[in-house]
């Protein structure tokens, strides 16, 4: 209704206006259309400023149609445009005009308004030389001056809108005054802190011995009163921490001298404690240690030497002790089960019904008397380890020596079992032949294929030709042909299972590799040889070198007995599954976050993003392009975009220039692995644009 009697006063004030001159002829330059054009735009905006809100909205829709339909080439329609909007200028010149003398104030009215300018630009003094005060304290007052540079006289102001003025600028006085008093306070008990914290550290056990009359001159002599201004407060604080430095660095200083002679000490006692340990008669019995040699003799103190070189060369000591005090217990440990394991063949032999008639009194002696204990050296328990070898080498040949040698035909039944040992046999040097085929780039694996693979394939070939009987250099020791021979069928099972063992441990193996290569190499992945050669080192080469070792050197405790077996793999799966984890979460963190294209906005990313239905505003119905390569590599990830953060709603999905974006943090989490992987949880993070498309 208000609209239309508005039309309605306007309309008619055009009639009444009906003899307003027009104020400009046809141009024939277009320029200076369009120049008088935006002129007579600029005053009538200016006039709609003044009306009510509700008169600005019709008569600001008018003018943006006019706009509209004005081409500035000097038309007829131009020519029209023009003269409607100097006729609605003069119309609410009047209007403005006449509202004016209508609310002229009377003589009282004009007193009481002069009294209140007057007391606005006291105010407004009062709140500039607080401004100027404040920013001589460093002190911020933008919102102050905003607000004084606000509250300016304009002619025409009523009684009311200069009071109100005054009471804004009032507020803005006490606002910055209580800052000023809020600052200073803060700056005061800084004051106190700092001051404490300087009388504590020259009170404490570690200043003792230290000059600190300095320090202790400035605890004494810097106060602050009540009357003293921020800025001295702020100067004799920083007084006080720069003695807080000063005794702490000669504290320091003091720590270090004595830090730098306890690492010579420990320095001095790992190095003799190397020296000692490859002085032994074990240490000599472990293979090649030259790179430990290496590390001791290049381990001397030079004169400028920091107390982080002394210790990192201690630290190198410590790992060659470490590494050879392993190799030694491992090369212990071998020879030593390798003892047991033939002392336990000489018994067997010795209590085997084929020994029954033959003479087993050496044999017998050599059993008895033959033992090693905890302090046995390595060389002595080889010695002892010959010495039983010569015992079942003896007896072994007294045992041929007594027994027929005609050899029975094999039955059906061993020329199955003949069969079933080869071809678990043939399986093994498959799946040996498998490892070593598979292509790790030299750049980046290191010795894992070149050296450790080959190495594992050579001796566990090795220990399957020993279970079938060839022993270099050992002719009487035949296992498993001899047992075959014997037409032993019991035995044959025995090492026919033993090499169903070894098949296990190697296929364990091989299926590990092939899983790391799977990764490693995935173009999904794209990892460069820089990262690949990282990984590898920190989650495949180092972190299994042990179990390899121990697959590399299989000892017959591994795969003789049943139980052992599944120990075993049990024990090196768990090794080498912790490992391929490893890699995976190495891979799995880089892929999301190369996934993230970063904008000009931070924290702010492209990625495609999906809902089904531009009107769905639930985050658990946000998901990822499939085709992304983190989900062809890891198939079973999920996504889970997470709006609350710490108790914390964040905006979540929200509009923004016309398009969707996401605002939270956003959770991946692989089952398989398993691993969870966060992303924004620090900061939250923001999706650019969300694309509709049904999944």
């Amino acid at each position: 209704m208000k609209k239309k009697n508005l039309s309605l006063q306007i309309l008619a004030l055009c009639v009444a206006a009906g003899s307003v001159p027009v104020l400009a002829s046809k141009c024939t330059v277009t320029v200076k259309v369009k120049e008088k054009f935006n002129a007579l735009k600029s005053q009538l905006q200016n006039l709609i400023s003044k009306l009510s809100d509700e008169e600005q909205q019709e008569l600001n829709e008018w003018l943006v149609n006019q706009e509209k339909e004005f081409k500035g080439d000097n038309s007829q329609g131009d020519n029209e445009i023009i003269k409607n909007i100097e006729e609605k200028i003069n119309i609410l010149t009047k209007k403005i005009n006449e509202q004016k003398k209508q609310n002229s104030p009377s003589k009282d009215e004009n007193k009481e308004l002069n009294i209140a300018i007057e007391q606005l630009k006291k105010s407004k003094q009062e709140l500039q030389n607080l401004i100027d005060f404040s920013a001589g304290q460093g002190i911020e007052n933008s919102k102050a001056k905003e607000i004084l540079d606000s509250t300016n006289i304009e002619e025409n102001s009523s009684i009311s809108e200069v009071k109100e003025k005054t009471n804004k600028i009032n507020k803005a006085k006490q606002d910055l005054q209580n800052l000023i008093e809020d600052t200073k306070n803060k700056a005061k008990n800084e004051f106190d802190i700092k001051k404490q914290e300087l009388k504590t550290l020259i009170e404490s056990e570690k200043a003792k011995n230290i000059d600190k009359s300095e320090e202790q001159n400035v605890l004494n002599t810097t106060n602050v009163a009540e009357s003293s201004n921020i800025s001295d407060i702020k100067s004799k604080t920083k007084i006080i921490e720069e003695a807080i430095k000063s005794l702490t660095k000669k504290i320091n200083e003091q720590e270090n001298k004595q830090e730098f002679e306890q690492a010579k000490k420990d320095f001095e006692k790992i190095k003799k404690e190397l020296q000692e340990l490859i002085a032994t008669p074990d240490a000599k019995e472990v293979g090649n240690i030259d790179d430990i040699n290496k590390t001791l003799n290049e381990a001397n103190i030079a004169q400028d030497w920091t107390i982080s070189k002394i210790q990192d060369a201690s630290n190198d000591l410590k790992n060659a002790k470490e590494q050879l005090e392993n190799k030694i217990n491992t090369t212990k440990h071998q020879v030593k089960q390798n003892f047991e394991a033939k002392k336990q063949e000489l018994k067997t032999l010795i209590e085997s019904a084929k020994a029954k008639n033959v003479d087993k009194s050496e044999a017998q002696n050599v059993f008895d008397t033959t033992n090693v204990t905890e302090s046995s050296n390595i060389s002595d328990i080889k010695s002892k380890t010959k010495n039983i070898e010569d015992a079942i080498n003896s007896l072994t040949q007294k045992i041929n020596d007594a027994k027929s040698h005609e050899v029975v035909p094999p039955s059906d039944e061993f020329l199955e079992i003949e069969k079933e040992f080869q071809g678990q046999k043939k399986q093994i040097e498959s799946k040996l032949d498998e490892i070593c085929s598979l292509k790790f780039n030299k750049t980046y694996s290191g010795q894992l294929i070149d050296e450790s693979n080959e190495s594992i394939k050579k001796r566990i070939s090795q220990r399957v030709n020993e279970v079938y009987g060839d022993y270099p250099g050992y002719e009487t020791k035949y296992y498993y042909r001899r047992a075959y021979n014997e037409r032993n069928k019991e035995d044959c099972k025995k090492y026919i299972n033993q090499l169903k063992n070894i098949y296990k441990i190697v296929d364990m193996y091989a299926n590990y590799l092939k899983e790391i290569l799977k990764y490693i190499e995935s173009e999904d992945a794209k990892l460069s040889d820089e990262i690949k050669q990282k990984i590898m080192e920190k989650y495949v080469s180092d972190p299994t070198e042990s179990s390899r070792s121990n697959i590399e050197n299989l000892n017959w405790d591994y795969y003789v007995r049943n139980e052992d077996n599944v120990k075993f793999i049990a024990e090196k799966k768990k090794v080498f599954d912790n490992s391929l984890a490893k890699v995976k979460q190495a891979i799995f963190n880089k892929m999301i976050n190369d996934m993230f294209e970063k904008t000009d906005e931070a924290s702010v990313y492209k990625i495609k993003t999906f809902l089904p239905d531009k009107t769905i505003r639930d985050e658990k119905q946000l998901y990822f392009d499939k085709s992304l390569p983190l989900f062809k590599l890891f198939s079973k990830v999920r996504v889970n975009f997470n709006t609350f953060l710490e108790g914390t709603k964040i905006k979540g999905i929200y509009e923004q220039d016309g398009k969707l974006r996401f605002e939270g943090f956003i959770q991946f989490y692989d089952p398989e692995i398993p691993y969870y992987k966060y992303i924004g949880t620090a900061n939250p993070i923001t999706i650019d644009e969300i694309t509709i498309k049904a999944q």
